[in-house]
């Protein structure tokens, strides 16, 4: 009788569901690691840049708003700033590609290029100007308990902010 045995120096194939599971399992460690790193990005704020927004700011004053009236407050944002918002990215996406052309041409156009910033920010003027009016109109028609509530958040989240800072 002869055995027909094979040798131990031939590799063995790796079985279909078992790369799946390494894809899975490595797709999942680069979702932890993604998470870690977001989370350290969000909570070492001087390094990443978190305190452009000072602790008493609109932020501040958005985010202490409850969700109704977060609504109310789009709505009127949107009536203090009109134009649908597709028309406004198209603007900036033209704008930005404005700006990429005036840099890409000799001689540098330095007025061309200045009028394009001087229009990017009369349109943020304008929209800074819609919000803080929205805002002011949200919070005018809030009753005095809302108002006090609302007050009470403002504080929290701005303490908050400052020792977050420290």
């Amino acid at each position: 009788m002869t055995e027909t045995r094979t040798t131990d120096s031939e590799p063995k194939k790796m079985r279909p569901w078992i790369r799946v599971l390494f894809g899975v399992s490595l797709s999942l460690n680069l979702l932890v690691i993604a998470a870690a790193t977001a989370m350290i990005m969000r909570w070492d704020g001087d390094r990443y840049g978190r305190d452009h927004h000072p602790a008493g700011g609109a932020v501040t004053l958005i985010r202490a708003l409850p969700d109704s009236h977060r609504s109310q407050l789009r709505d009127a944002f949107e009536r203090h700033n009109p134009g649908d918002r597709v028309t406004r990215a198209e603007s900036r996406r033209q704008q930005f590609q404005d700006i990429l052309l005036l840099l890409s041409v000799e001689p540098f156009d330095a007025a061309g290029f200045e009028a394009v910033l001087n229009q990017q920010a009369d349109k943020s003027e304008g929209r800074l100007t819609g919000g803080a009016a929205a805002l002011t109109e949200v919070i005018d028609q809030m009753t005095e308990a809302e108002r006090a509530t609302y007050l009470e958040e403002v504080k929290r989240l701005a303490e908050r902010r400052r020792r977050q800072r420290r």
